[in-house]
């Protein structure tokens, strides 16, 4: 196994500094298929994972709002204005989709359809915009579609009646599973159990060509301060993003799949990692910020998915910087950004005194950016690699799919059998394409 990072996990791995540990923003083990959470749990025999329930807020007008939203919280929380354009929006877009089927041909198409203008306007729109750096009219509904939850108008209408009582929306899942020593302790036994039997994991060893040929593949890898070696292989399994694979292959594809693989563009995240004196400053999870005046669009506390993440007496927070990479926000001086969101989380309540330590960490393919068109672009990267037999492309990267971790687990398990020839290439590839919500 050939890992470009100093640590296994990718986006899962943990981060431990001083008696601190920290996720690169909030993960969460949840699965709707009882041998995958058998899965998990055996790979805890010591019983060091919990249940913890999910909370989560959204910081808009100075109030903060349950996530995924709840029509009476929203009612009881925003001003009597804002309250009348919301409600009568919801209901006037729940009724005209039950008597007919608005054209969606954007991620604003799909809100307003869903959840009308005002509420679109106040979260929807500025969150995703500032998430992607894009327009929501430039992105494909496909996102919304899998990462926003969606209750019924029976619902909502039961939970308003109720005051907010009743059971959880059946559309997303309120409790999860979570390591007790973070996240990192997941991918961390999964190698243990790998190198048990007898696979070999390299470190710092990232993949910078991949050259084709009968029979097998030369690949060649670069070390960290060392000269590059290569190795054969009669098969490969890649979770490289797959613009990267393309660019590695050899023989080269034409210049119109390089084209695609140049429209396939992820986002990239800078983080901004606090350990802090004191109890955690709320009770949630993590919180979004949409609007524009905070440089951060999340932020997570991680000693609230586990007590064991923080030192005794102490706690921690992750602020998020979505950017690009490569720009401004990217480059940014890290003492610059510190200040900069230190001063955004002071004013958000979120931080009342100076950390007792900071780092930043980078990201450089944090979500595969779903614009309009990318359909096109994906399907000829993925025939260009597939069209070699003994390569098989997968993972959050490797399909450009932003699944969660429990689809990762599935498509590592069948990209194993497809390679061994148990299981259709198509069915490998297909983990998390399913019409439904994934958040």
């Amino acid at each position: 196994v050939l890992e470009r990072g100093s640590s296994v996990g990718g986006l899962a791995a943990g981060i431990v500094r001083n008696g601190f540990s920290f996720d690169y923003g909030p993960h969460r083990f949840h699965t709707p298929e009882p041998r995958l959470e058998r899965f998990f749990t055996d790979l805890f025999p010591d019983g060091a994972w919990l249940v913890p329930r999910r909370k989560s807020e959204i910081q808009l007008v100075g109030r903060r709002f349950a996530y995924p939203l709840e029509l009476g919280d929203v009612m009881r929380k925003l001003d009597l204005a804002d309250n009348v354009r919301a409600f009568a929006d919801y209901m006037v877009s729940a009724l005209r989709r039950a008597f007919s089927r608005p054209a969606e041909k954007s991620f604003e198409d799909w809100v307003i359809n869903r959840f009308g203008r005002t509420l679109y306007d106040l979260y929807f729109g500025p969150y995703t915009e500032k998430l992607w750096g894009l327009s929501s009219r430039d992105i494909s509904p496909d996102w919304a579609a899998q990462r926003i939850s969606l209750v019924s108008l029976f619902d909502v209408l039961r939970r308003l009646l109720a005051a907010g009582s009743g059971p959880d929306p059946r559309t997303y899942a309120r409790e999860f599973l979570y390591p007790e020593a973070g996240i990192g302790e997941l991918p961390r036994r999964l190698a243990a159990r790998a190198e048990a039997g007898g696979a070999e994991i390299r470190l710092n060893a990232e993949v910078a060509g991949l050259e084709a040929a009968a029979g097998g593949f030369t690949v060649t890898v670069r070390r960290e301060g060392g000269t590059p070696y290569r190795e054969s292989a009669a098969a490969v399994i890649s979770t490289l993003p797959l613009a990267e694979l393309v660019r590695r292959l050899e023989p080269a594809p034409g210049s119109d799949v390089h084209e695609a693989a140049r429209g396939l563009r992820s986002r990239a995240v800078v983080f901004l990692h606090l350990a802090l004196d004191g109890g955690t400053p709320t009770d949630n999870h993590w919180i979004y910020f949409p609007e524009p005046g905070h440089l951060f669009n999340r932020t997570s506390e991680p000693v609230n998915f586990s007590p064991k993440l923080a030192p005794p007496g102490c706690s921690s927070l992750t602020a998020e910087v979505s950017c690009g990479e490569g720009d401004r926000l990217w480059r940014m001086n890290e003492e610059g950004l510190f200040r900069s969101v230190l001063w955004g989380l002071t004013q958000v309540g979120l931080v009342k005194k100076s950390p007792r330590r900071w780092f930043v960490t980078r990201q450089p393919h944090a979500y595969p950016i779903y614009d309009r068109g990318y359909e096109g672009r994906l399907e000829a990267c993925l025939d260009c690699a597939n069209r070699h037999p003994g390569l098989l492309t997968t993972g959050r990267q490797g399909l450009f799919r932003y699944g969660n971790m429990d689809h990762a687990l599935v498509m590592g398990a069948k990209a194993a059998l497809a390679l061994l020839g148990k299981l259709d290439r198509a069915e490998a590839q297909a983990v998390g394409t399913e019409k439904e919500y994934f958040g």
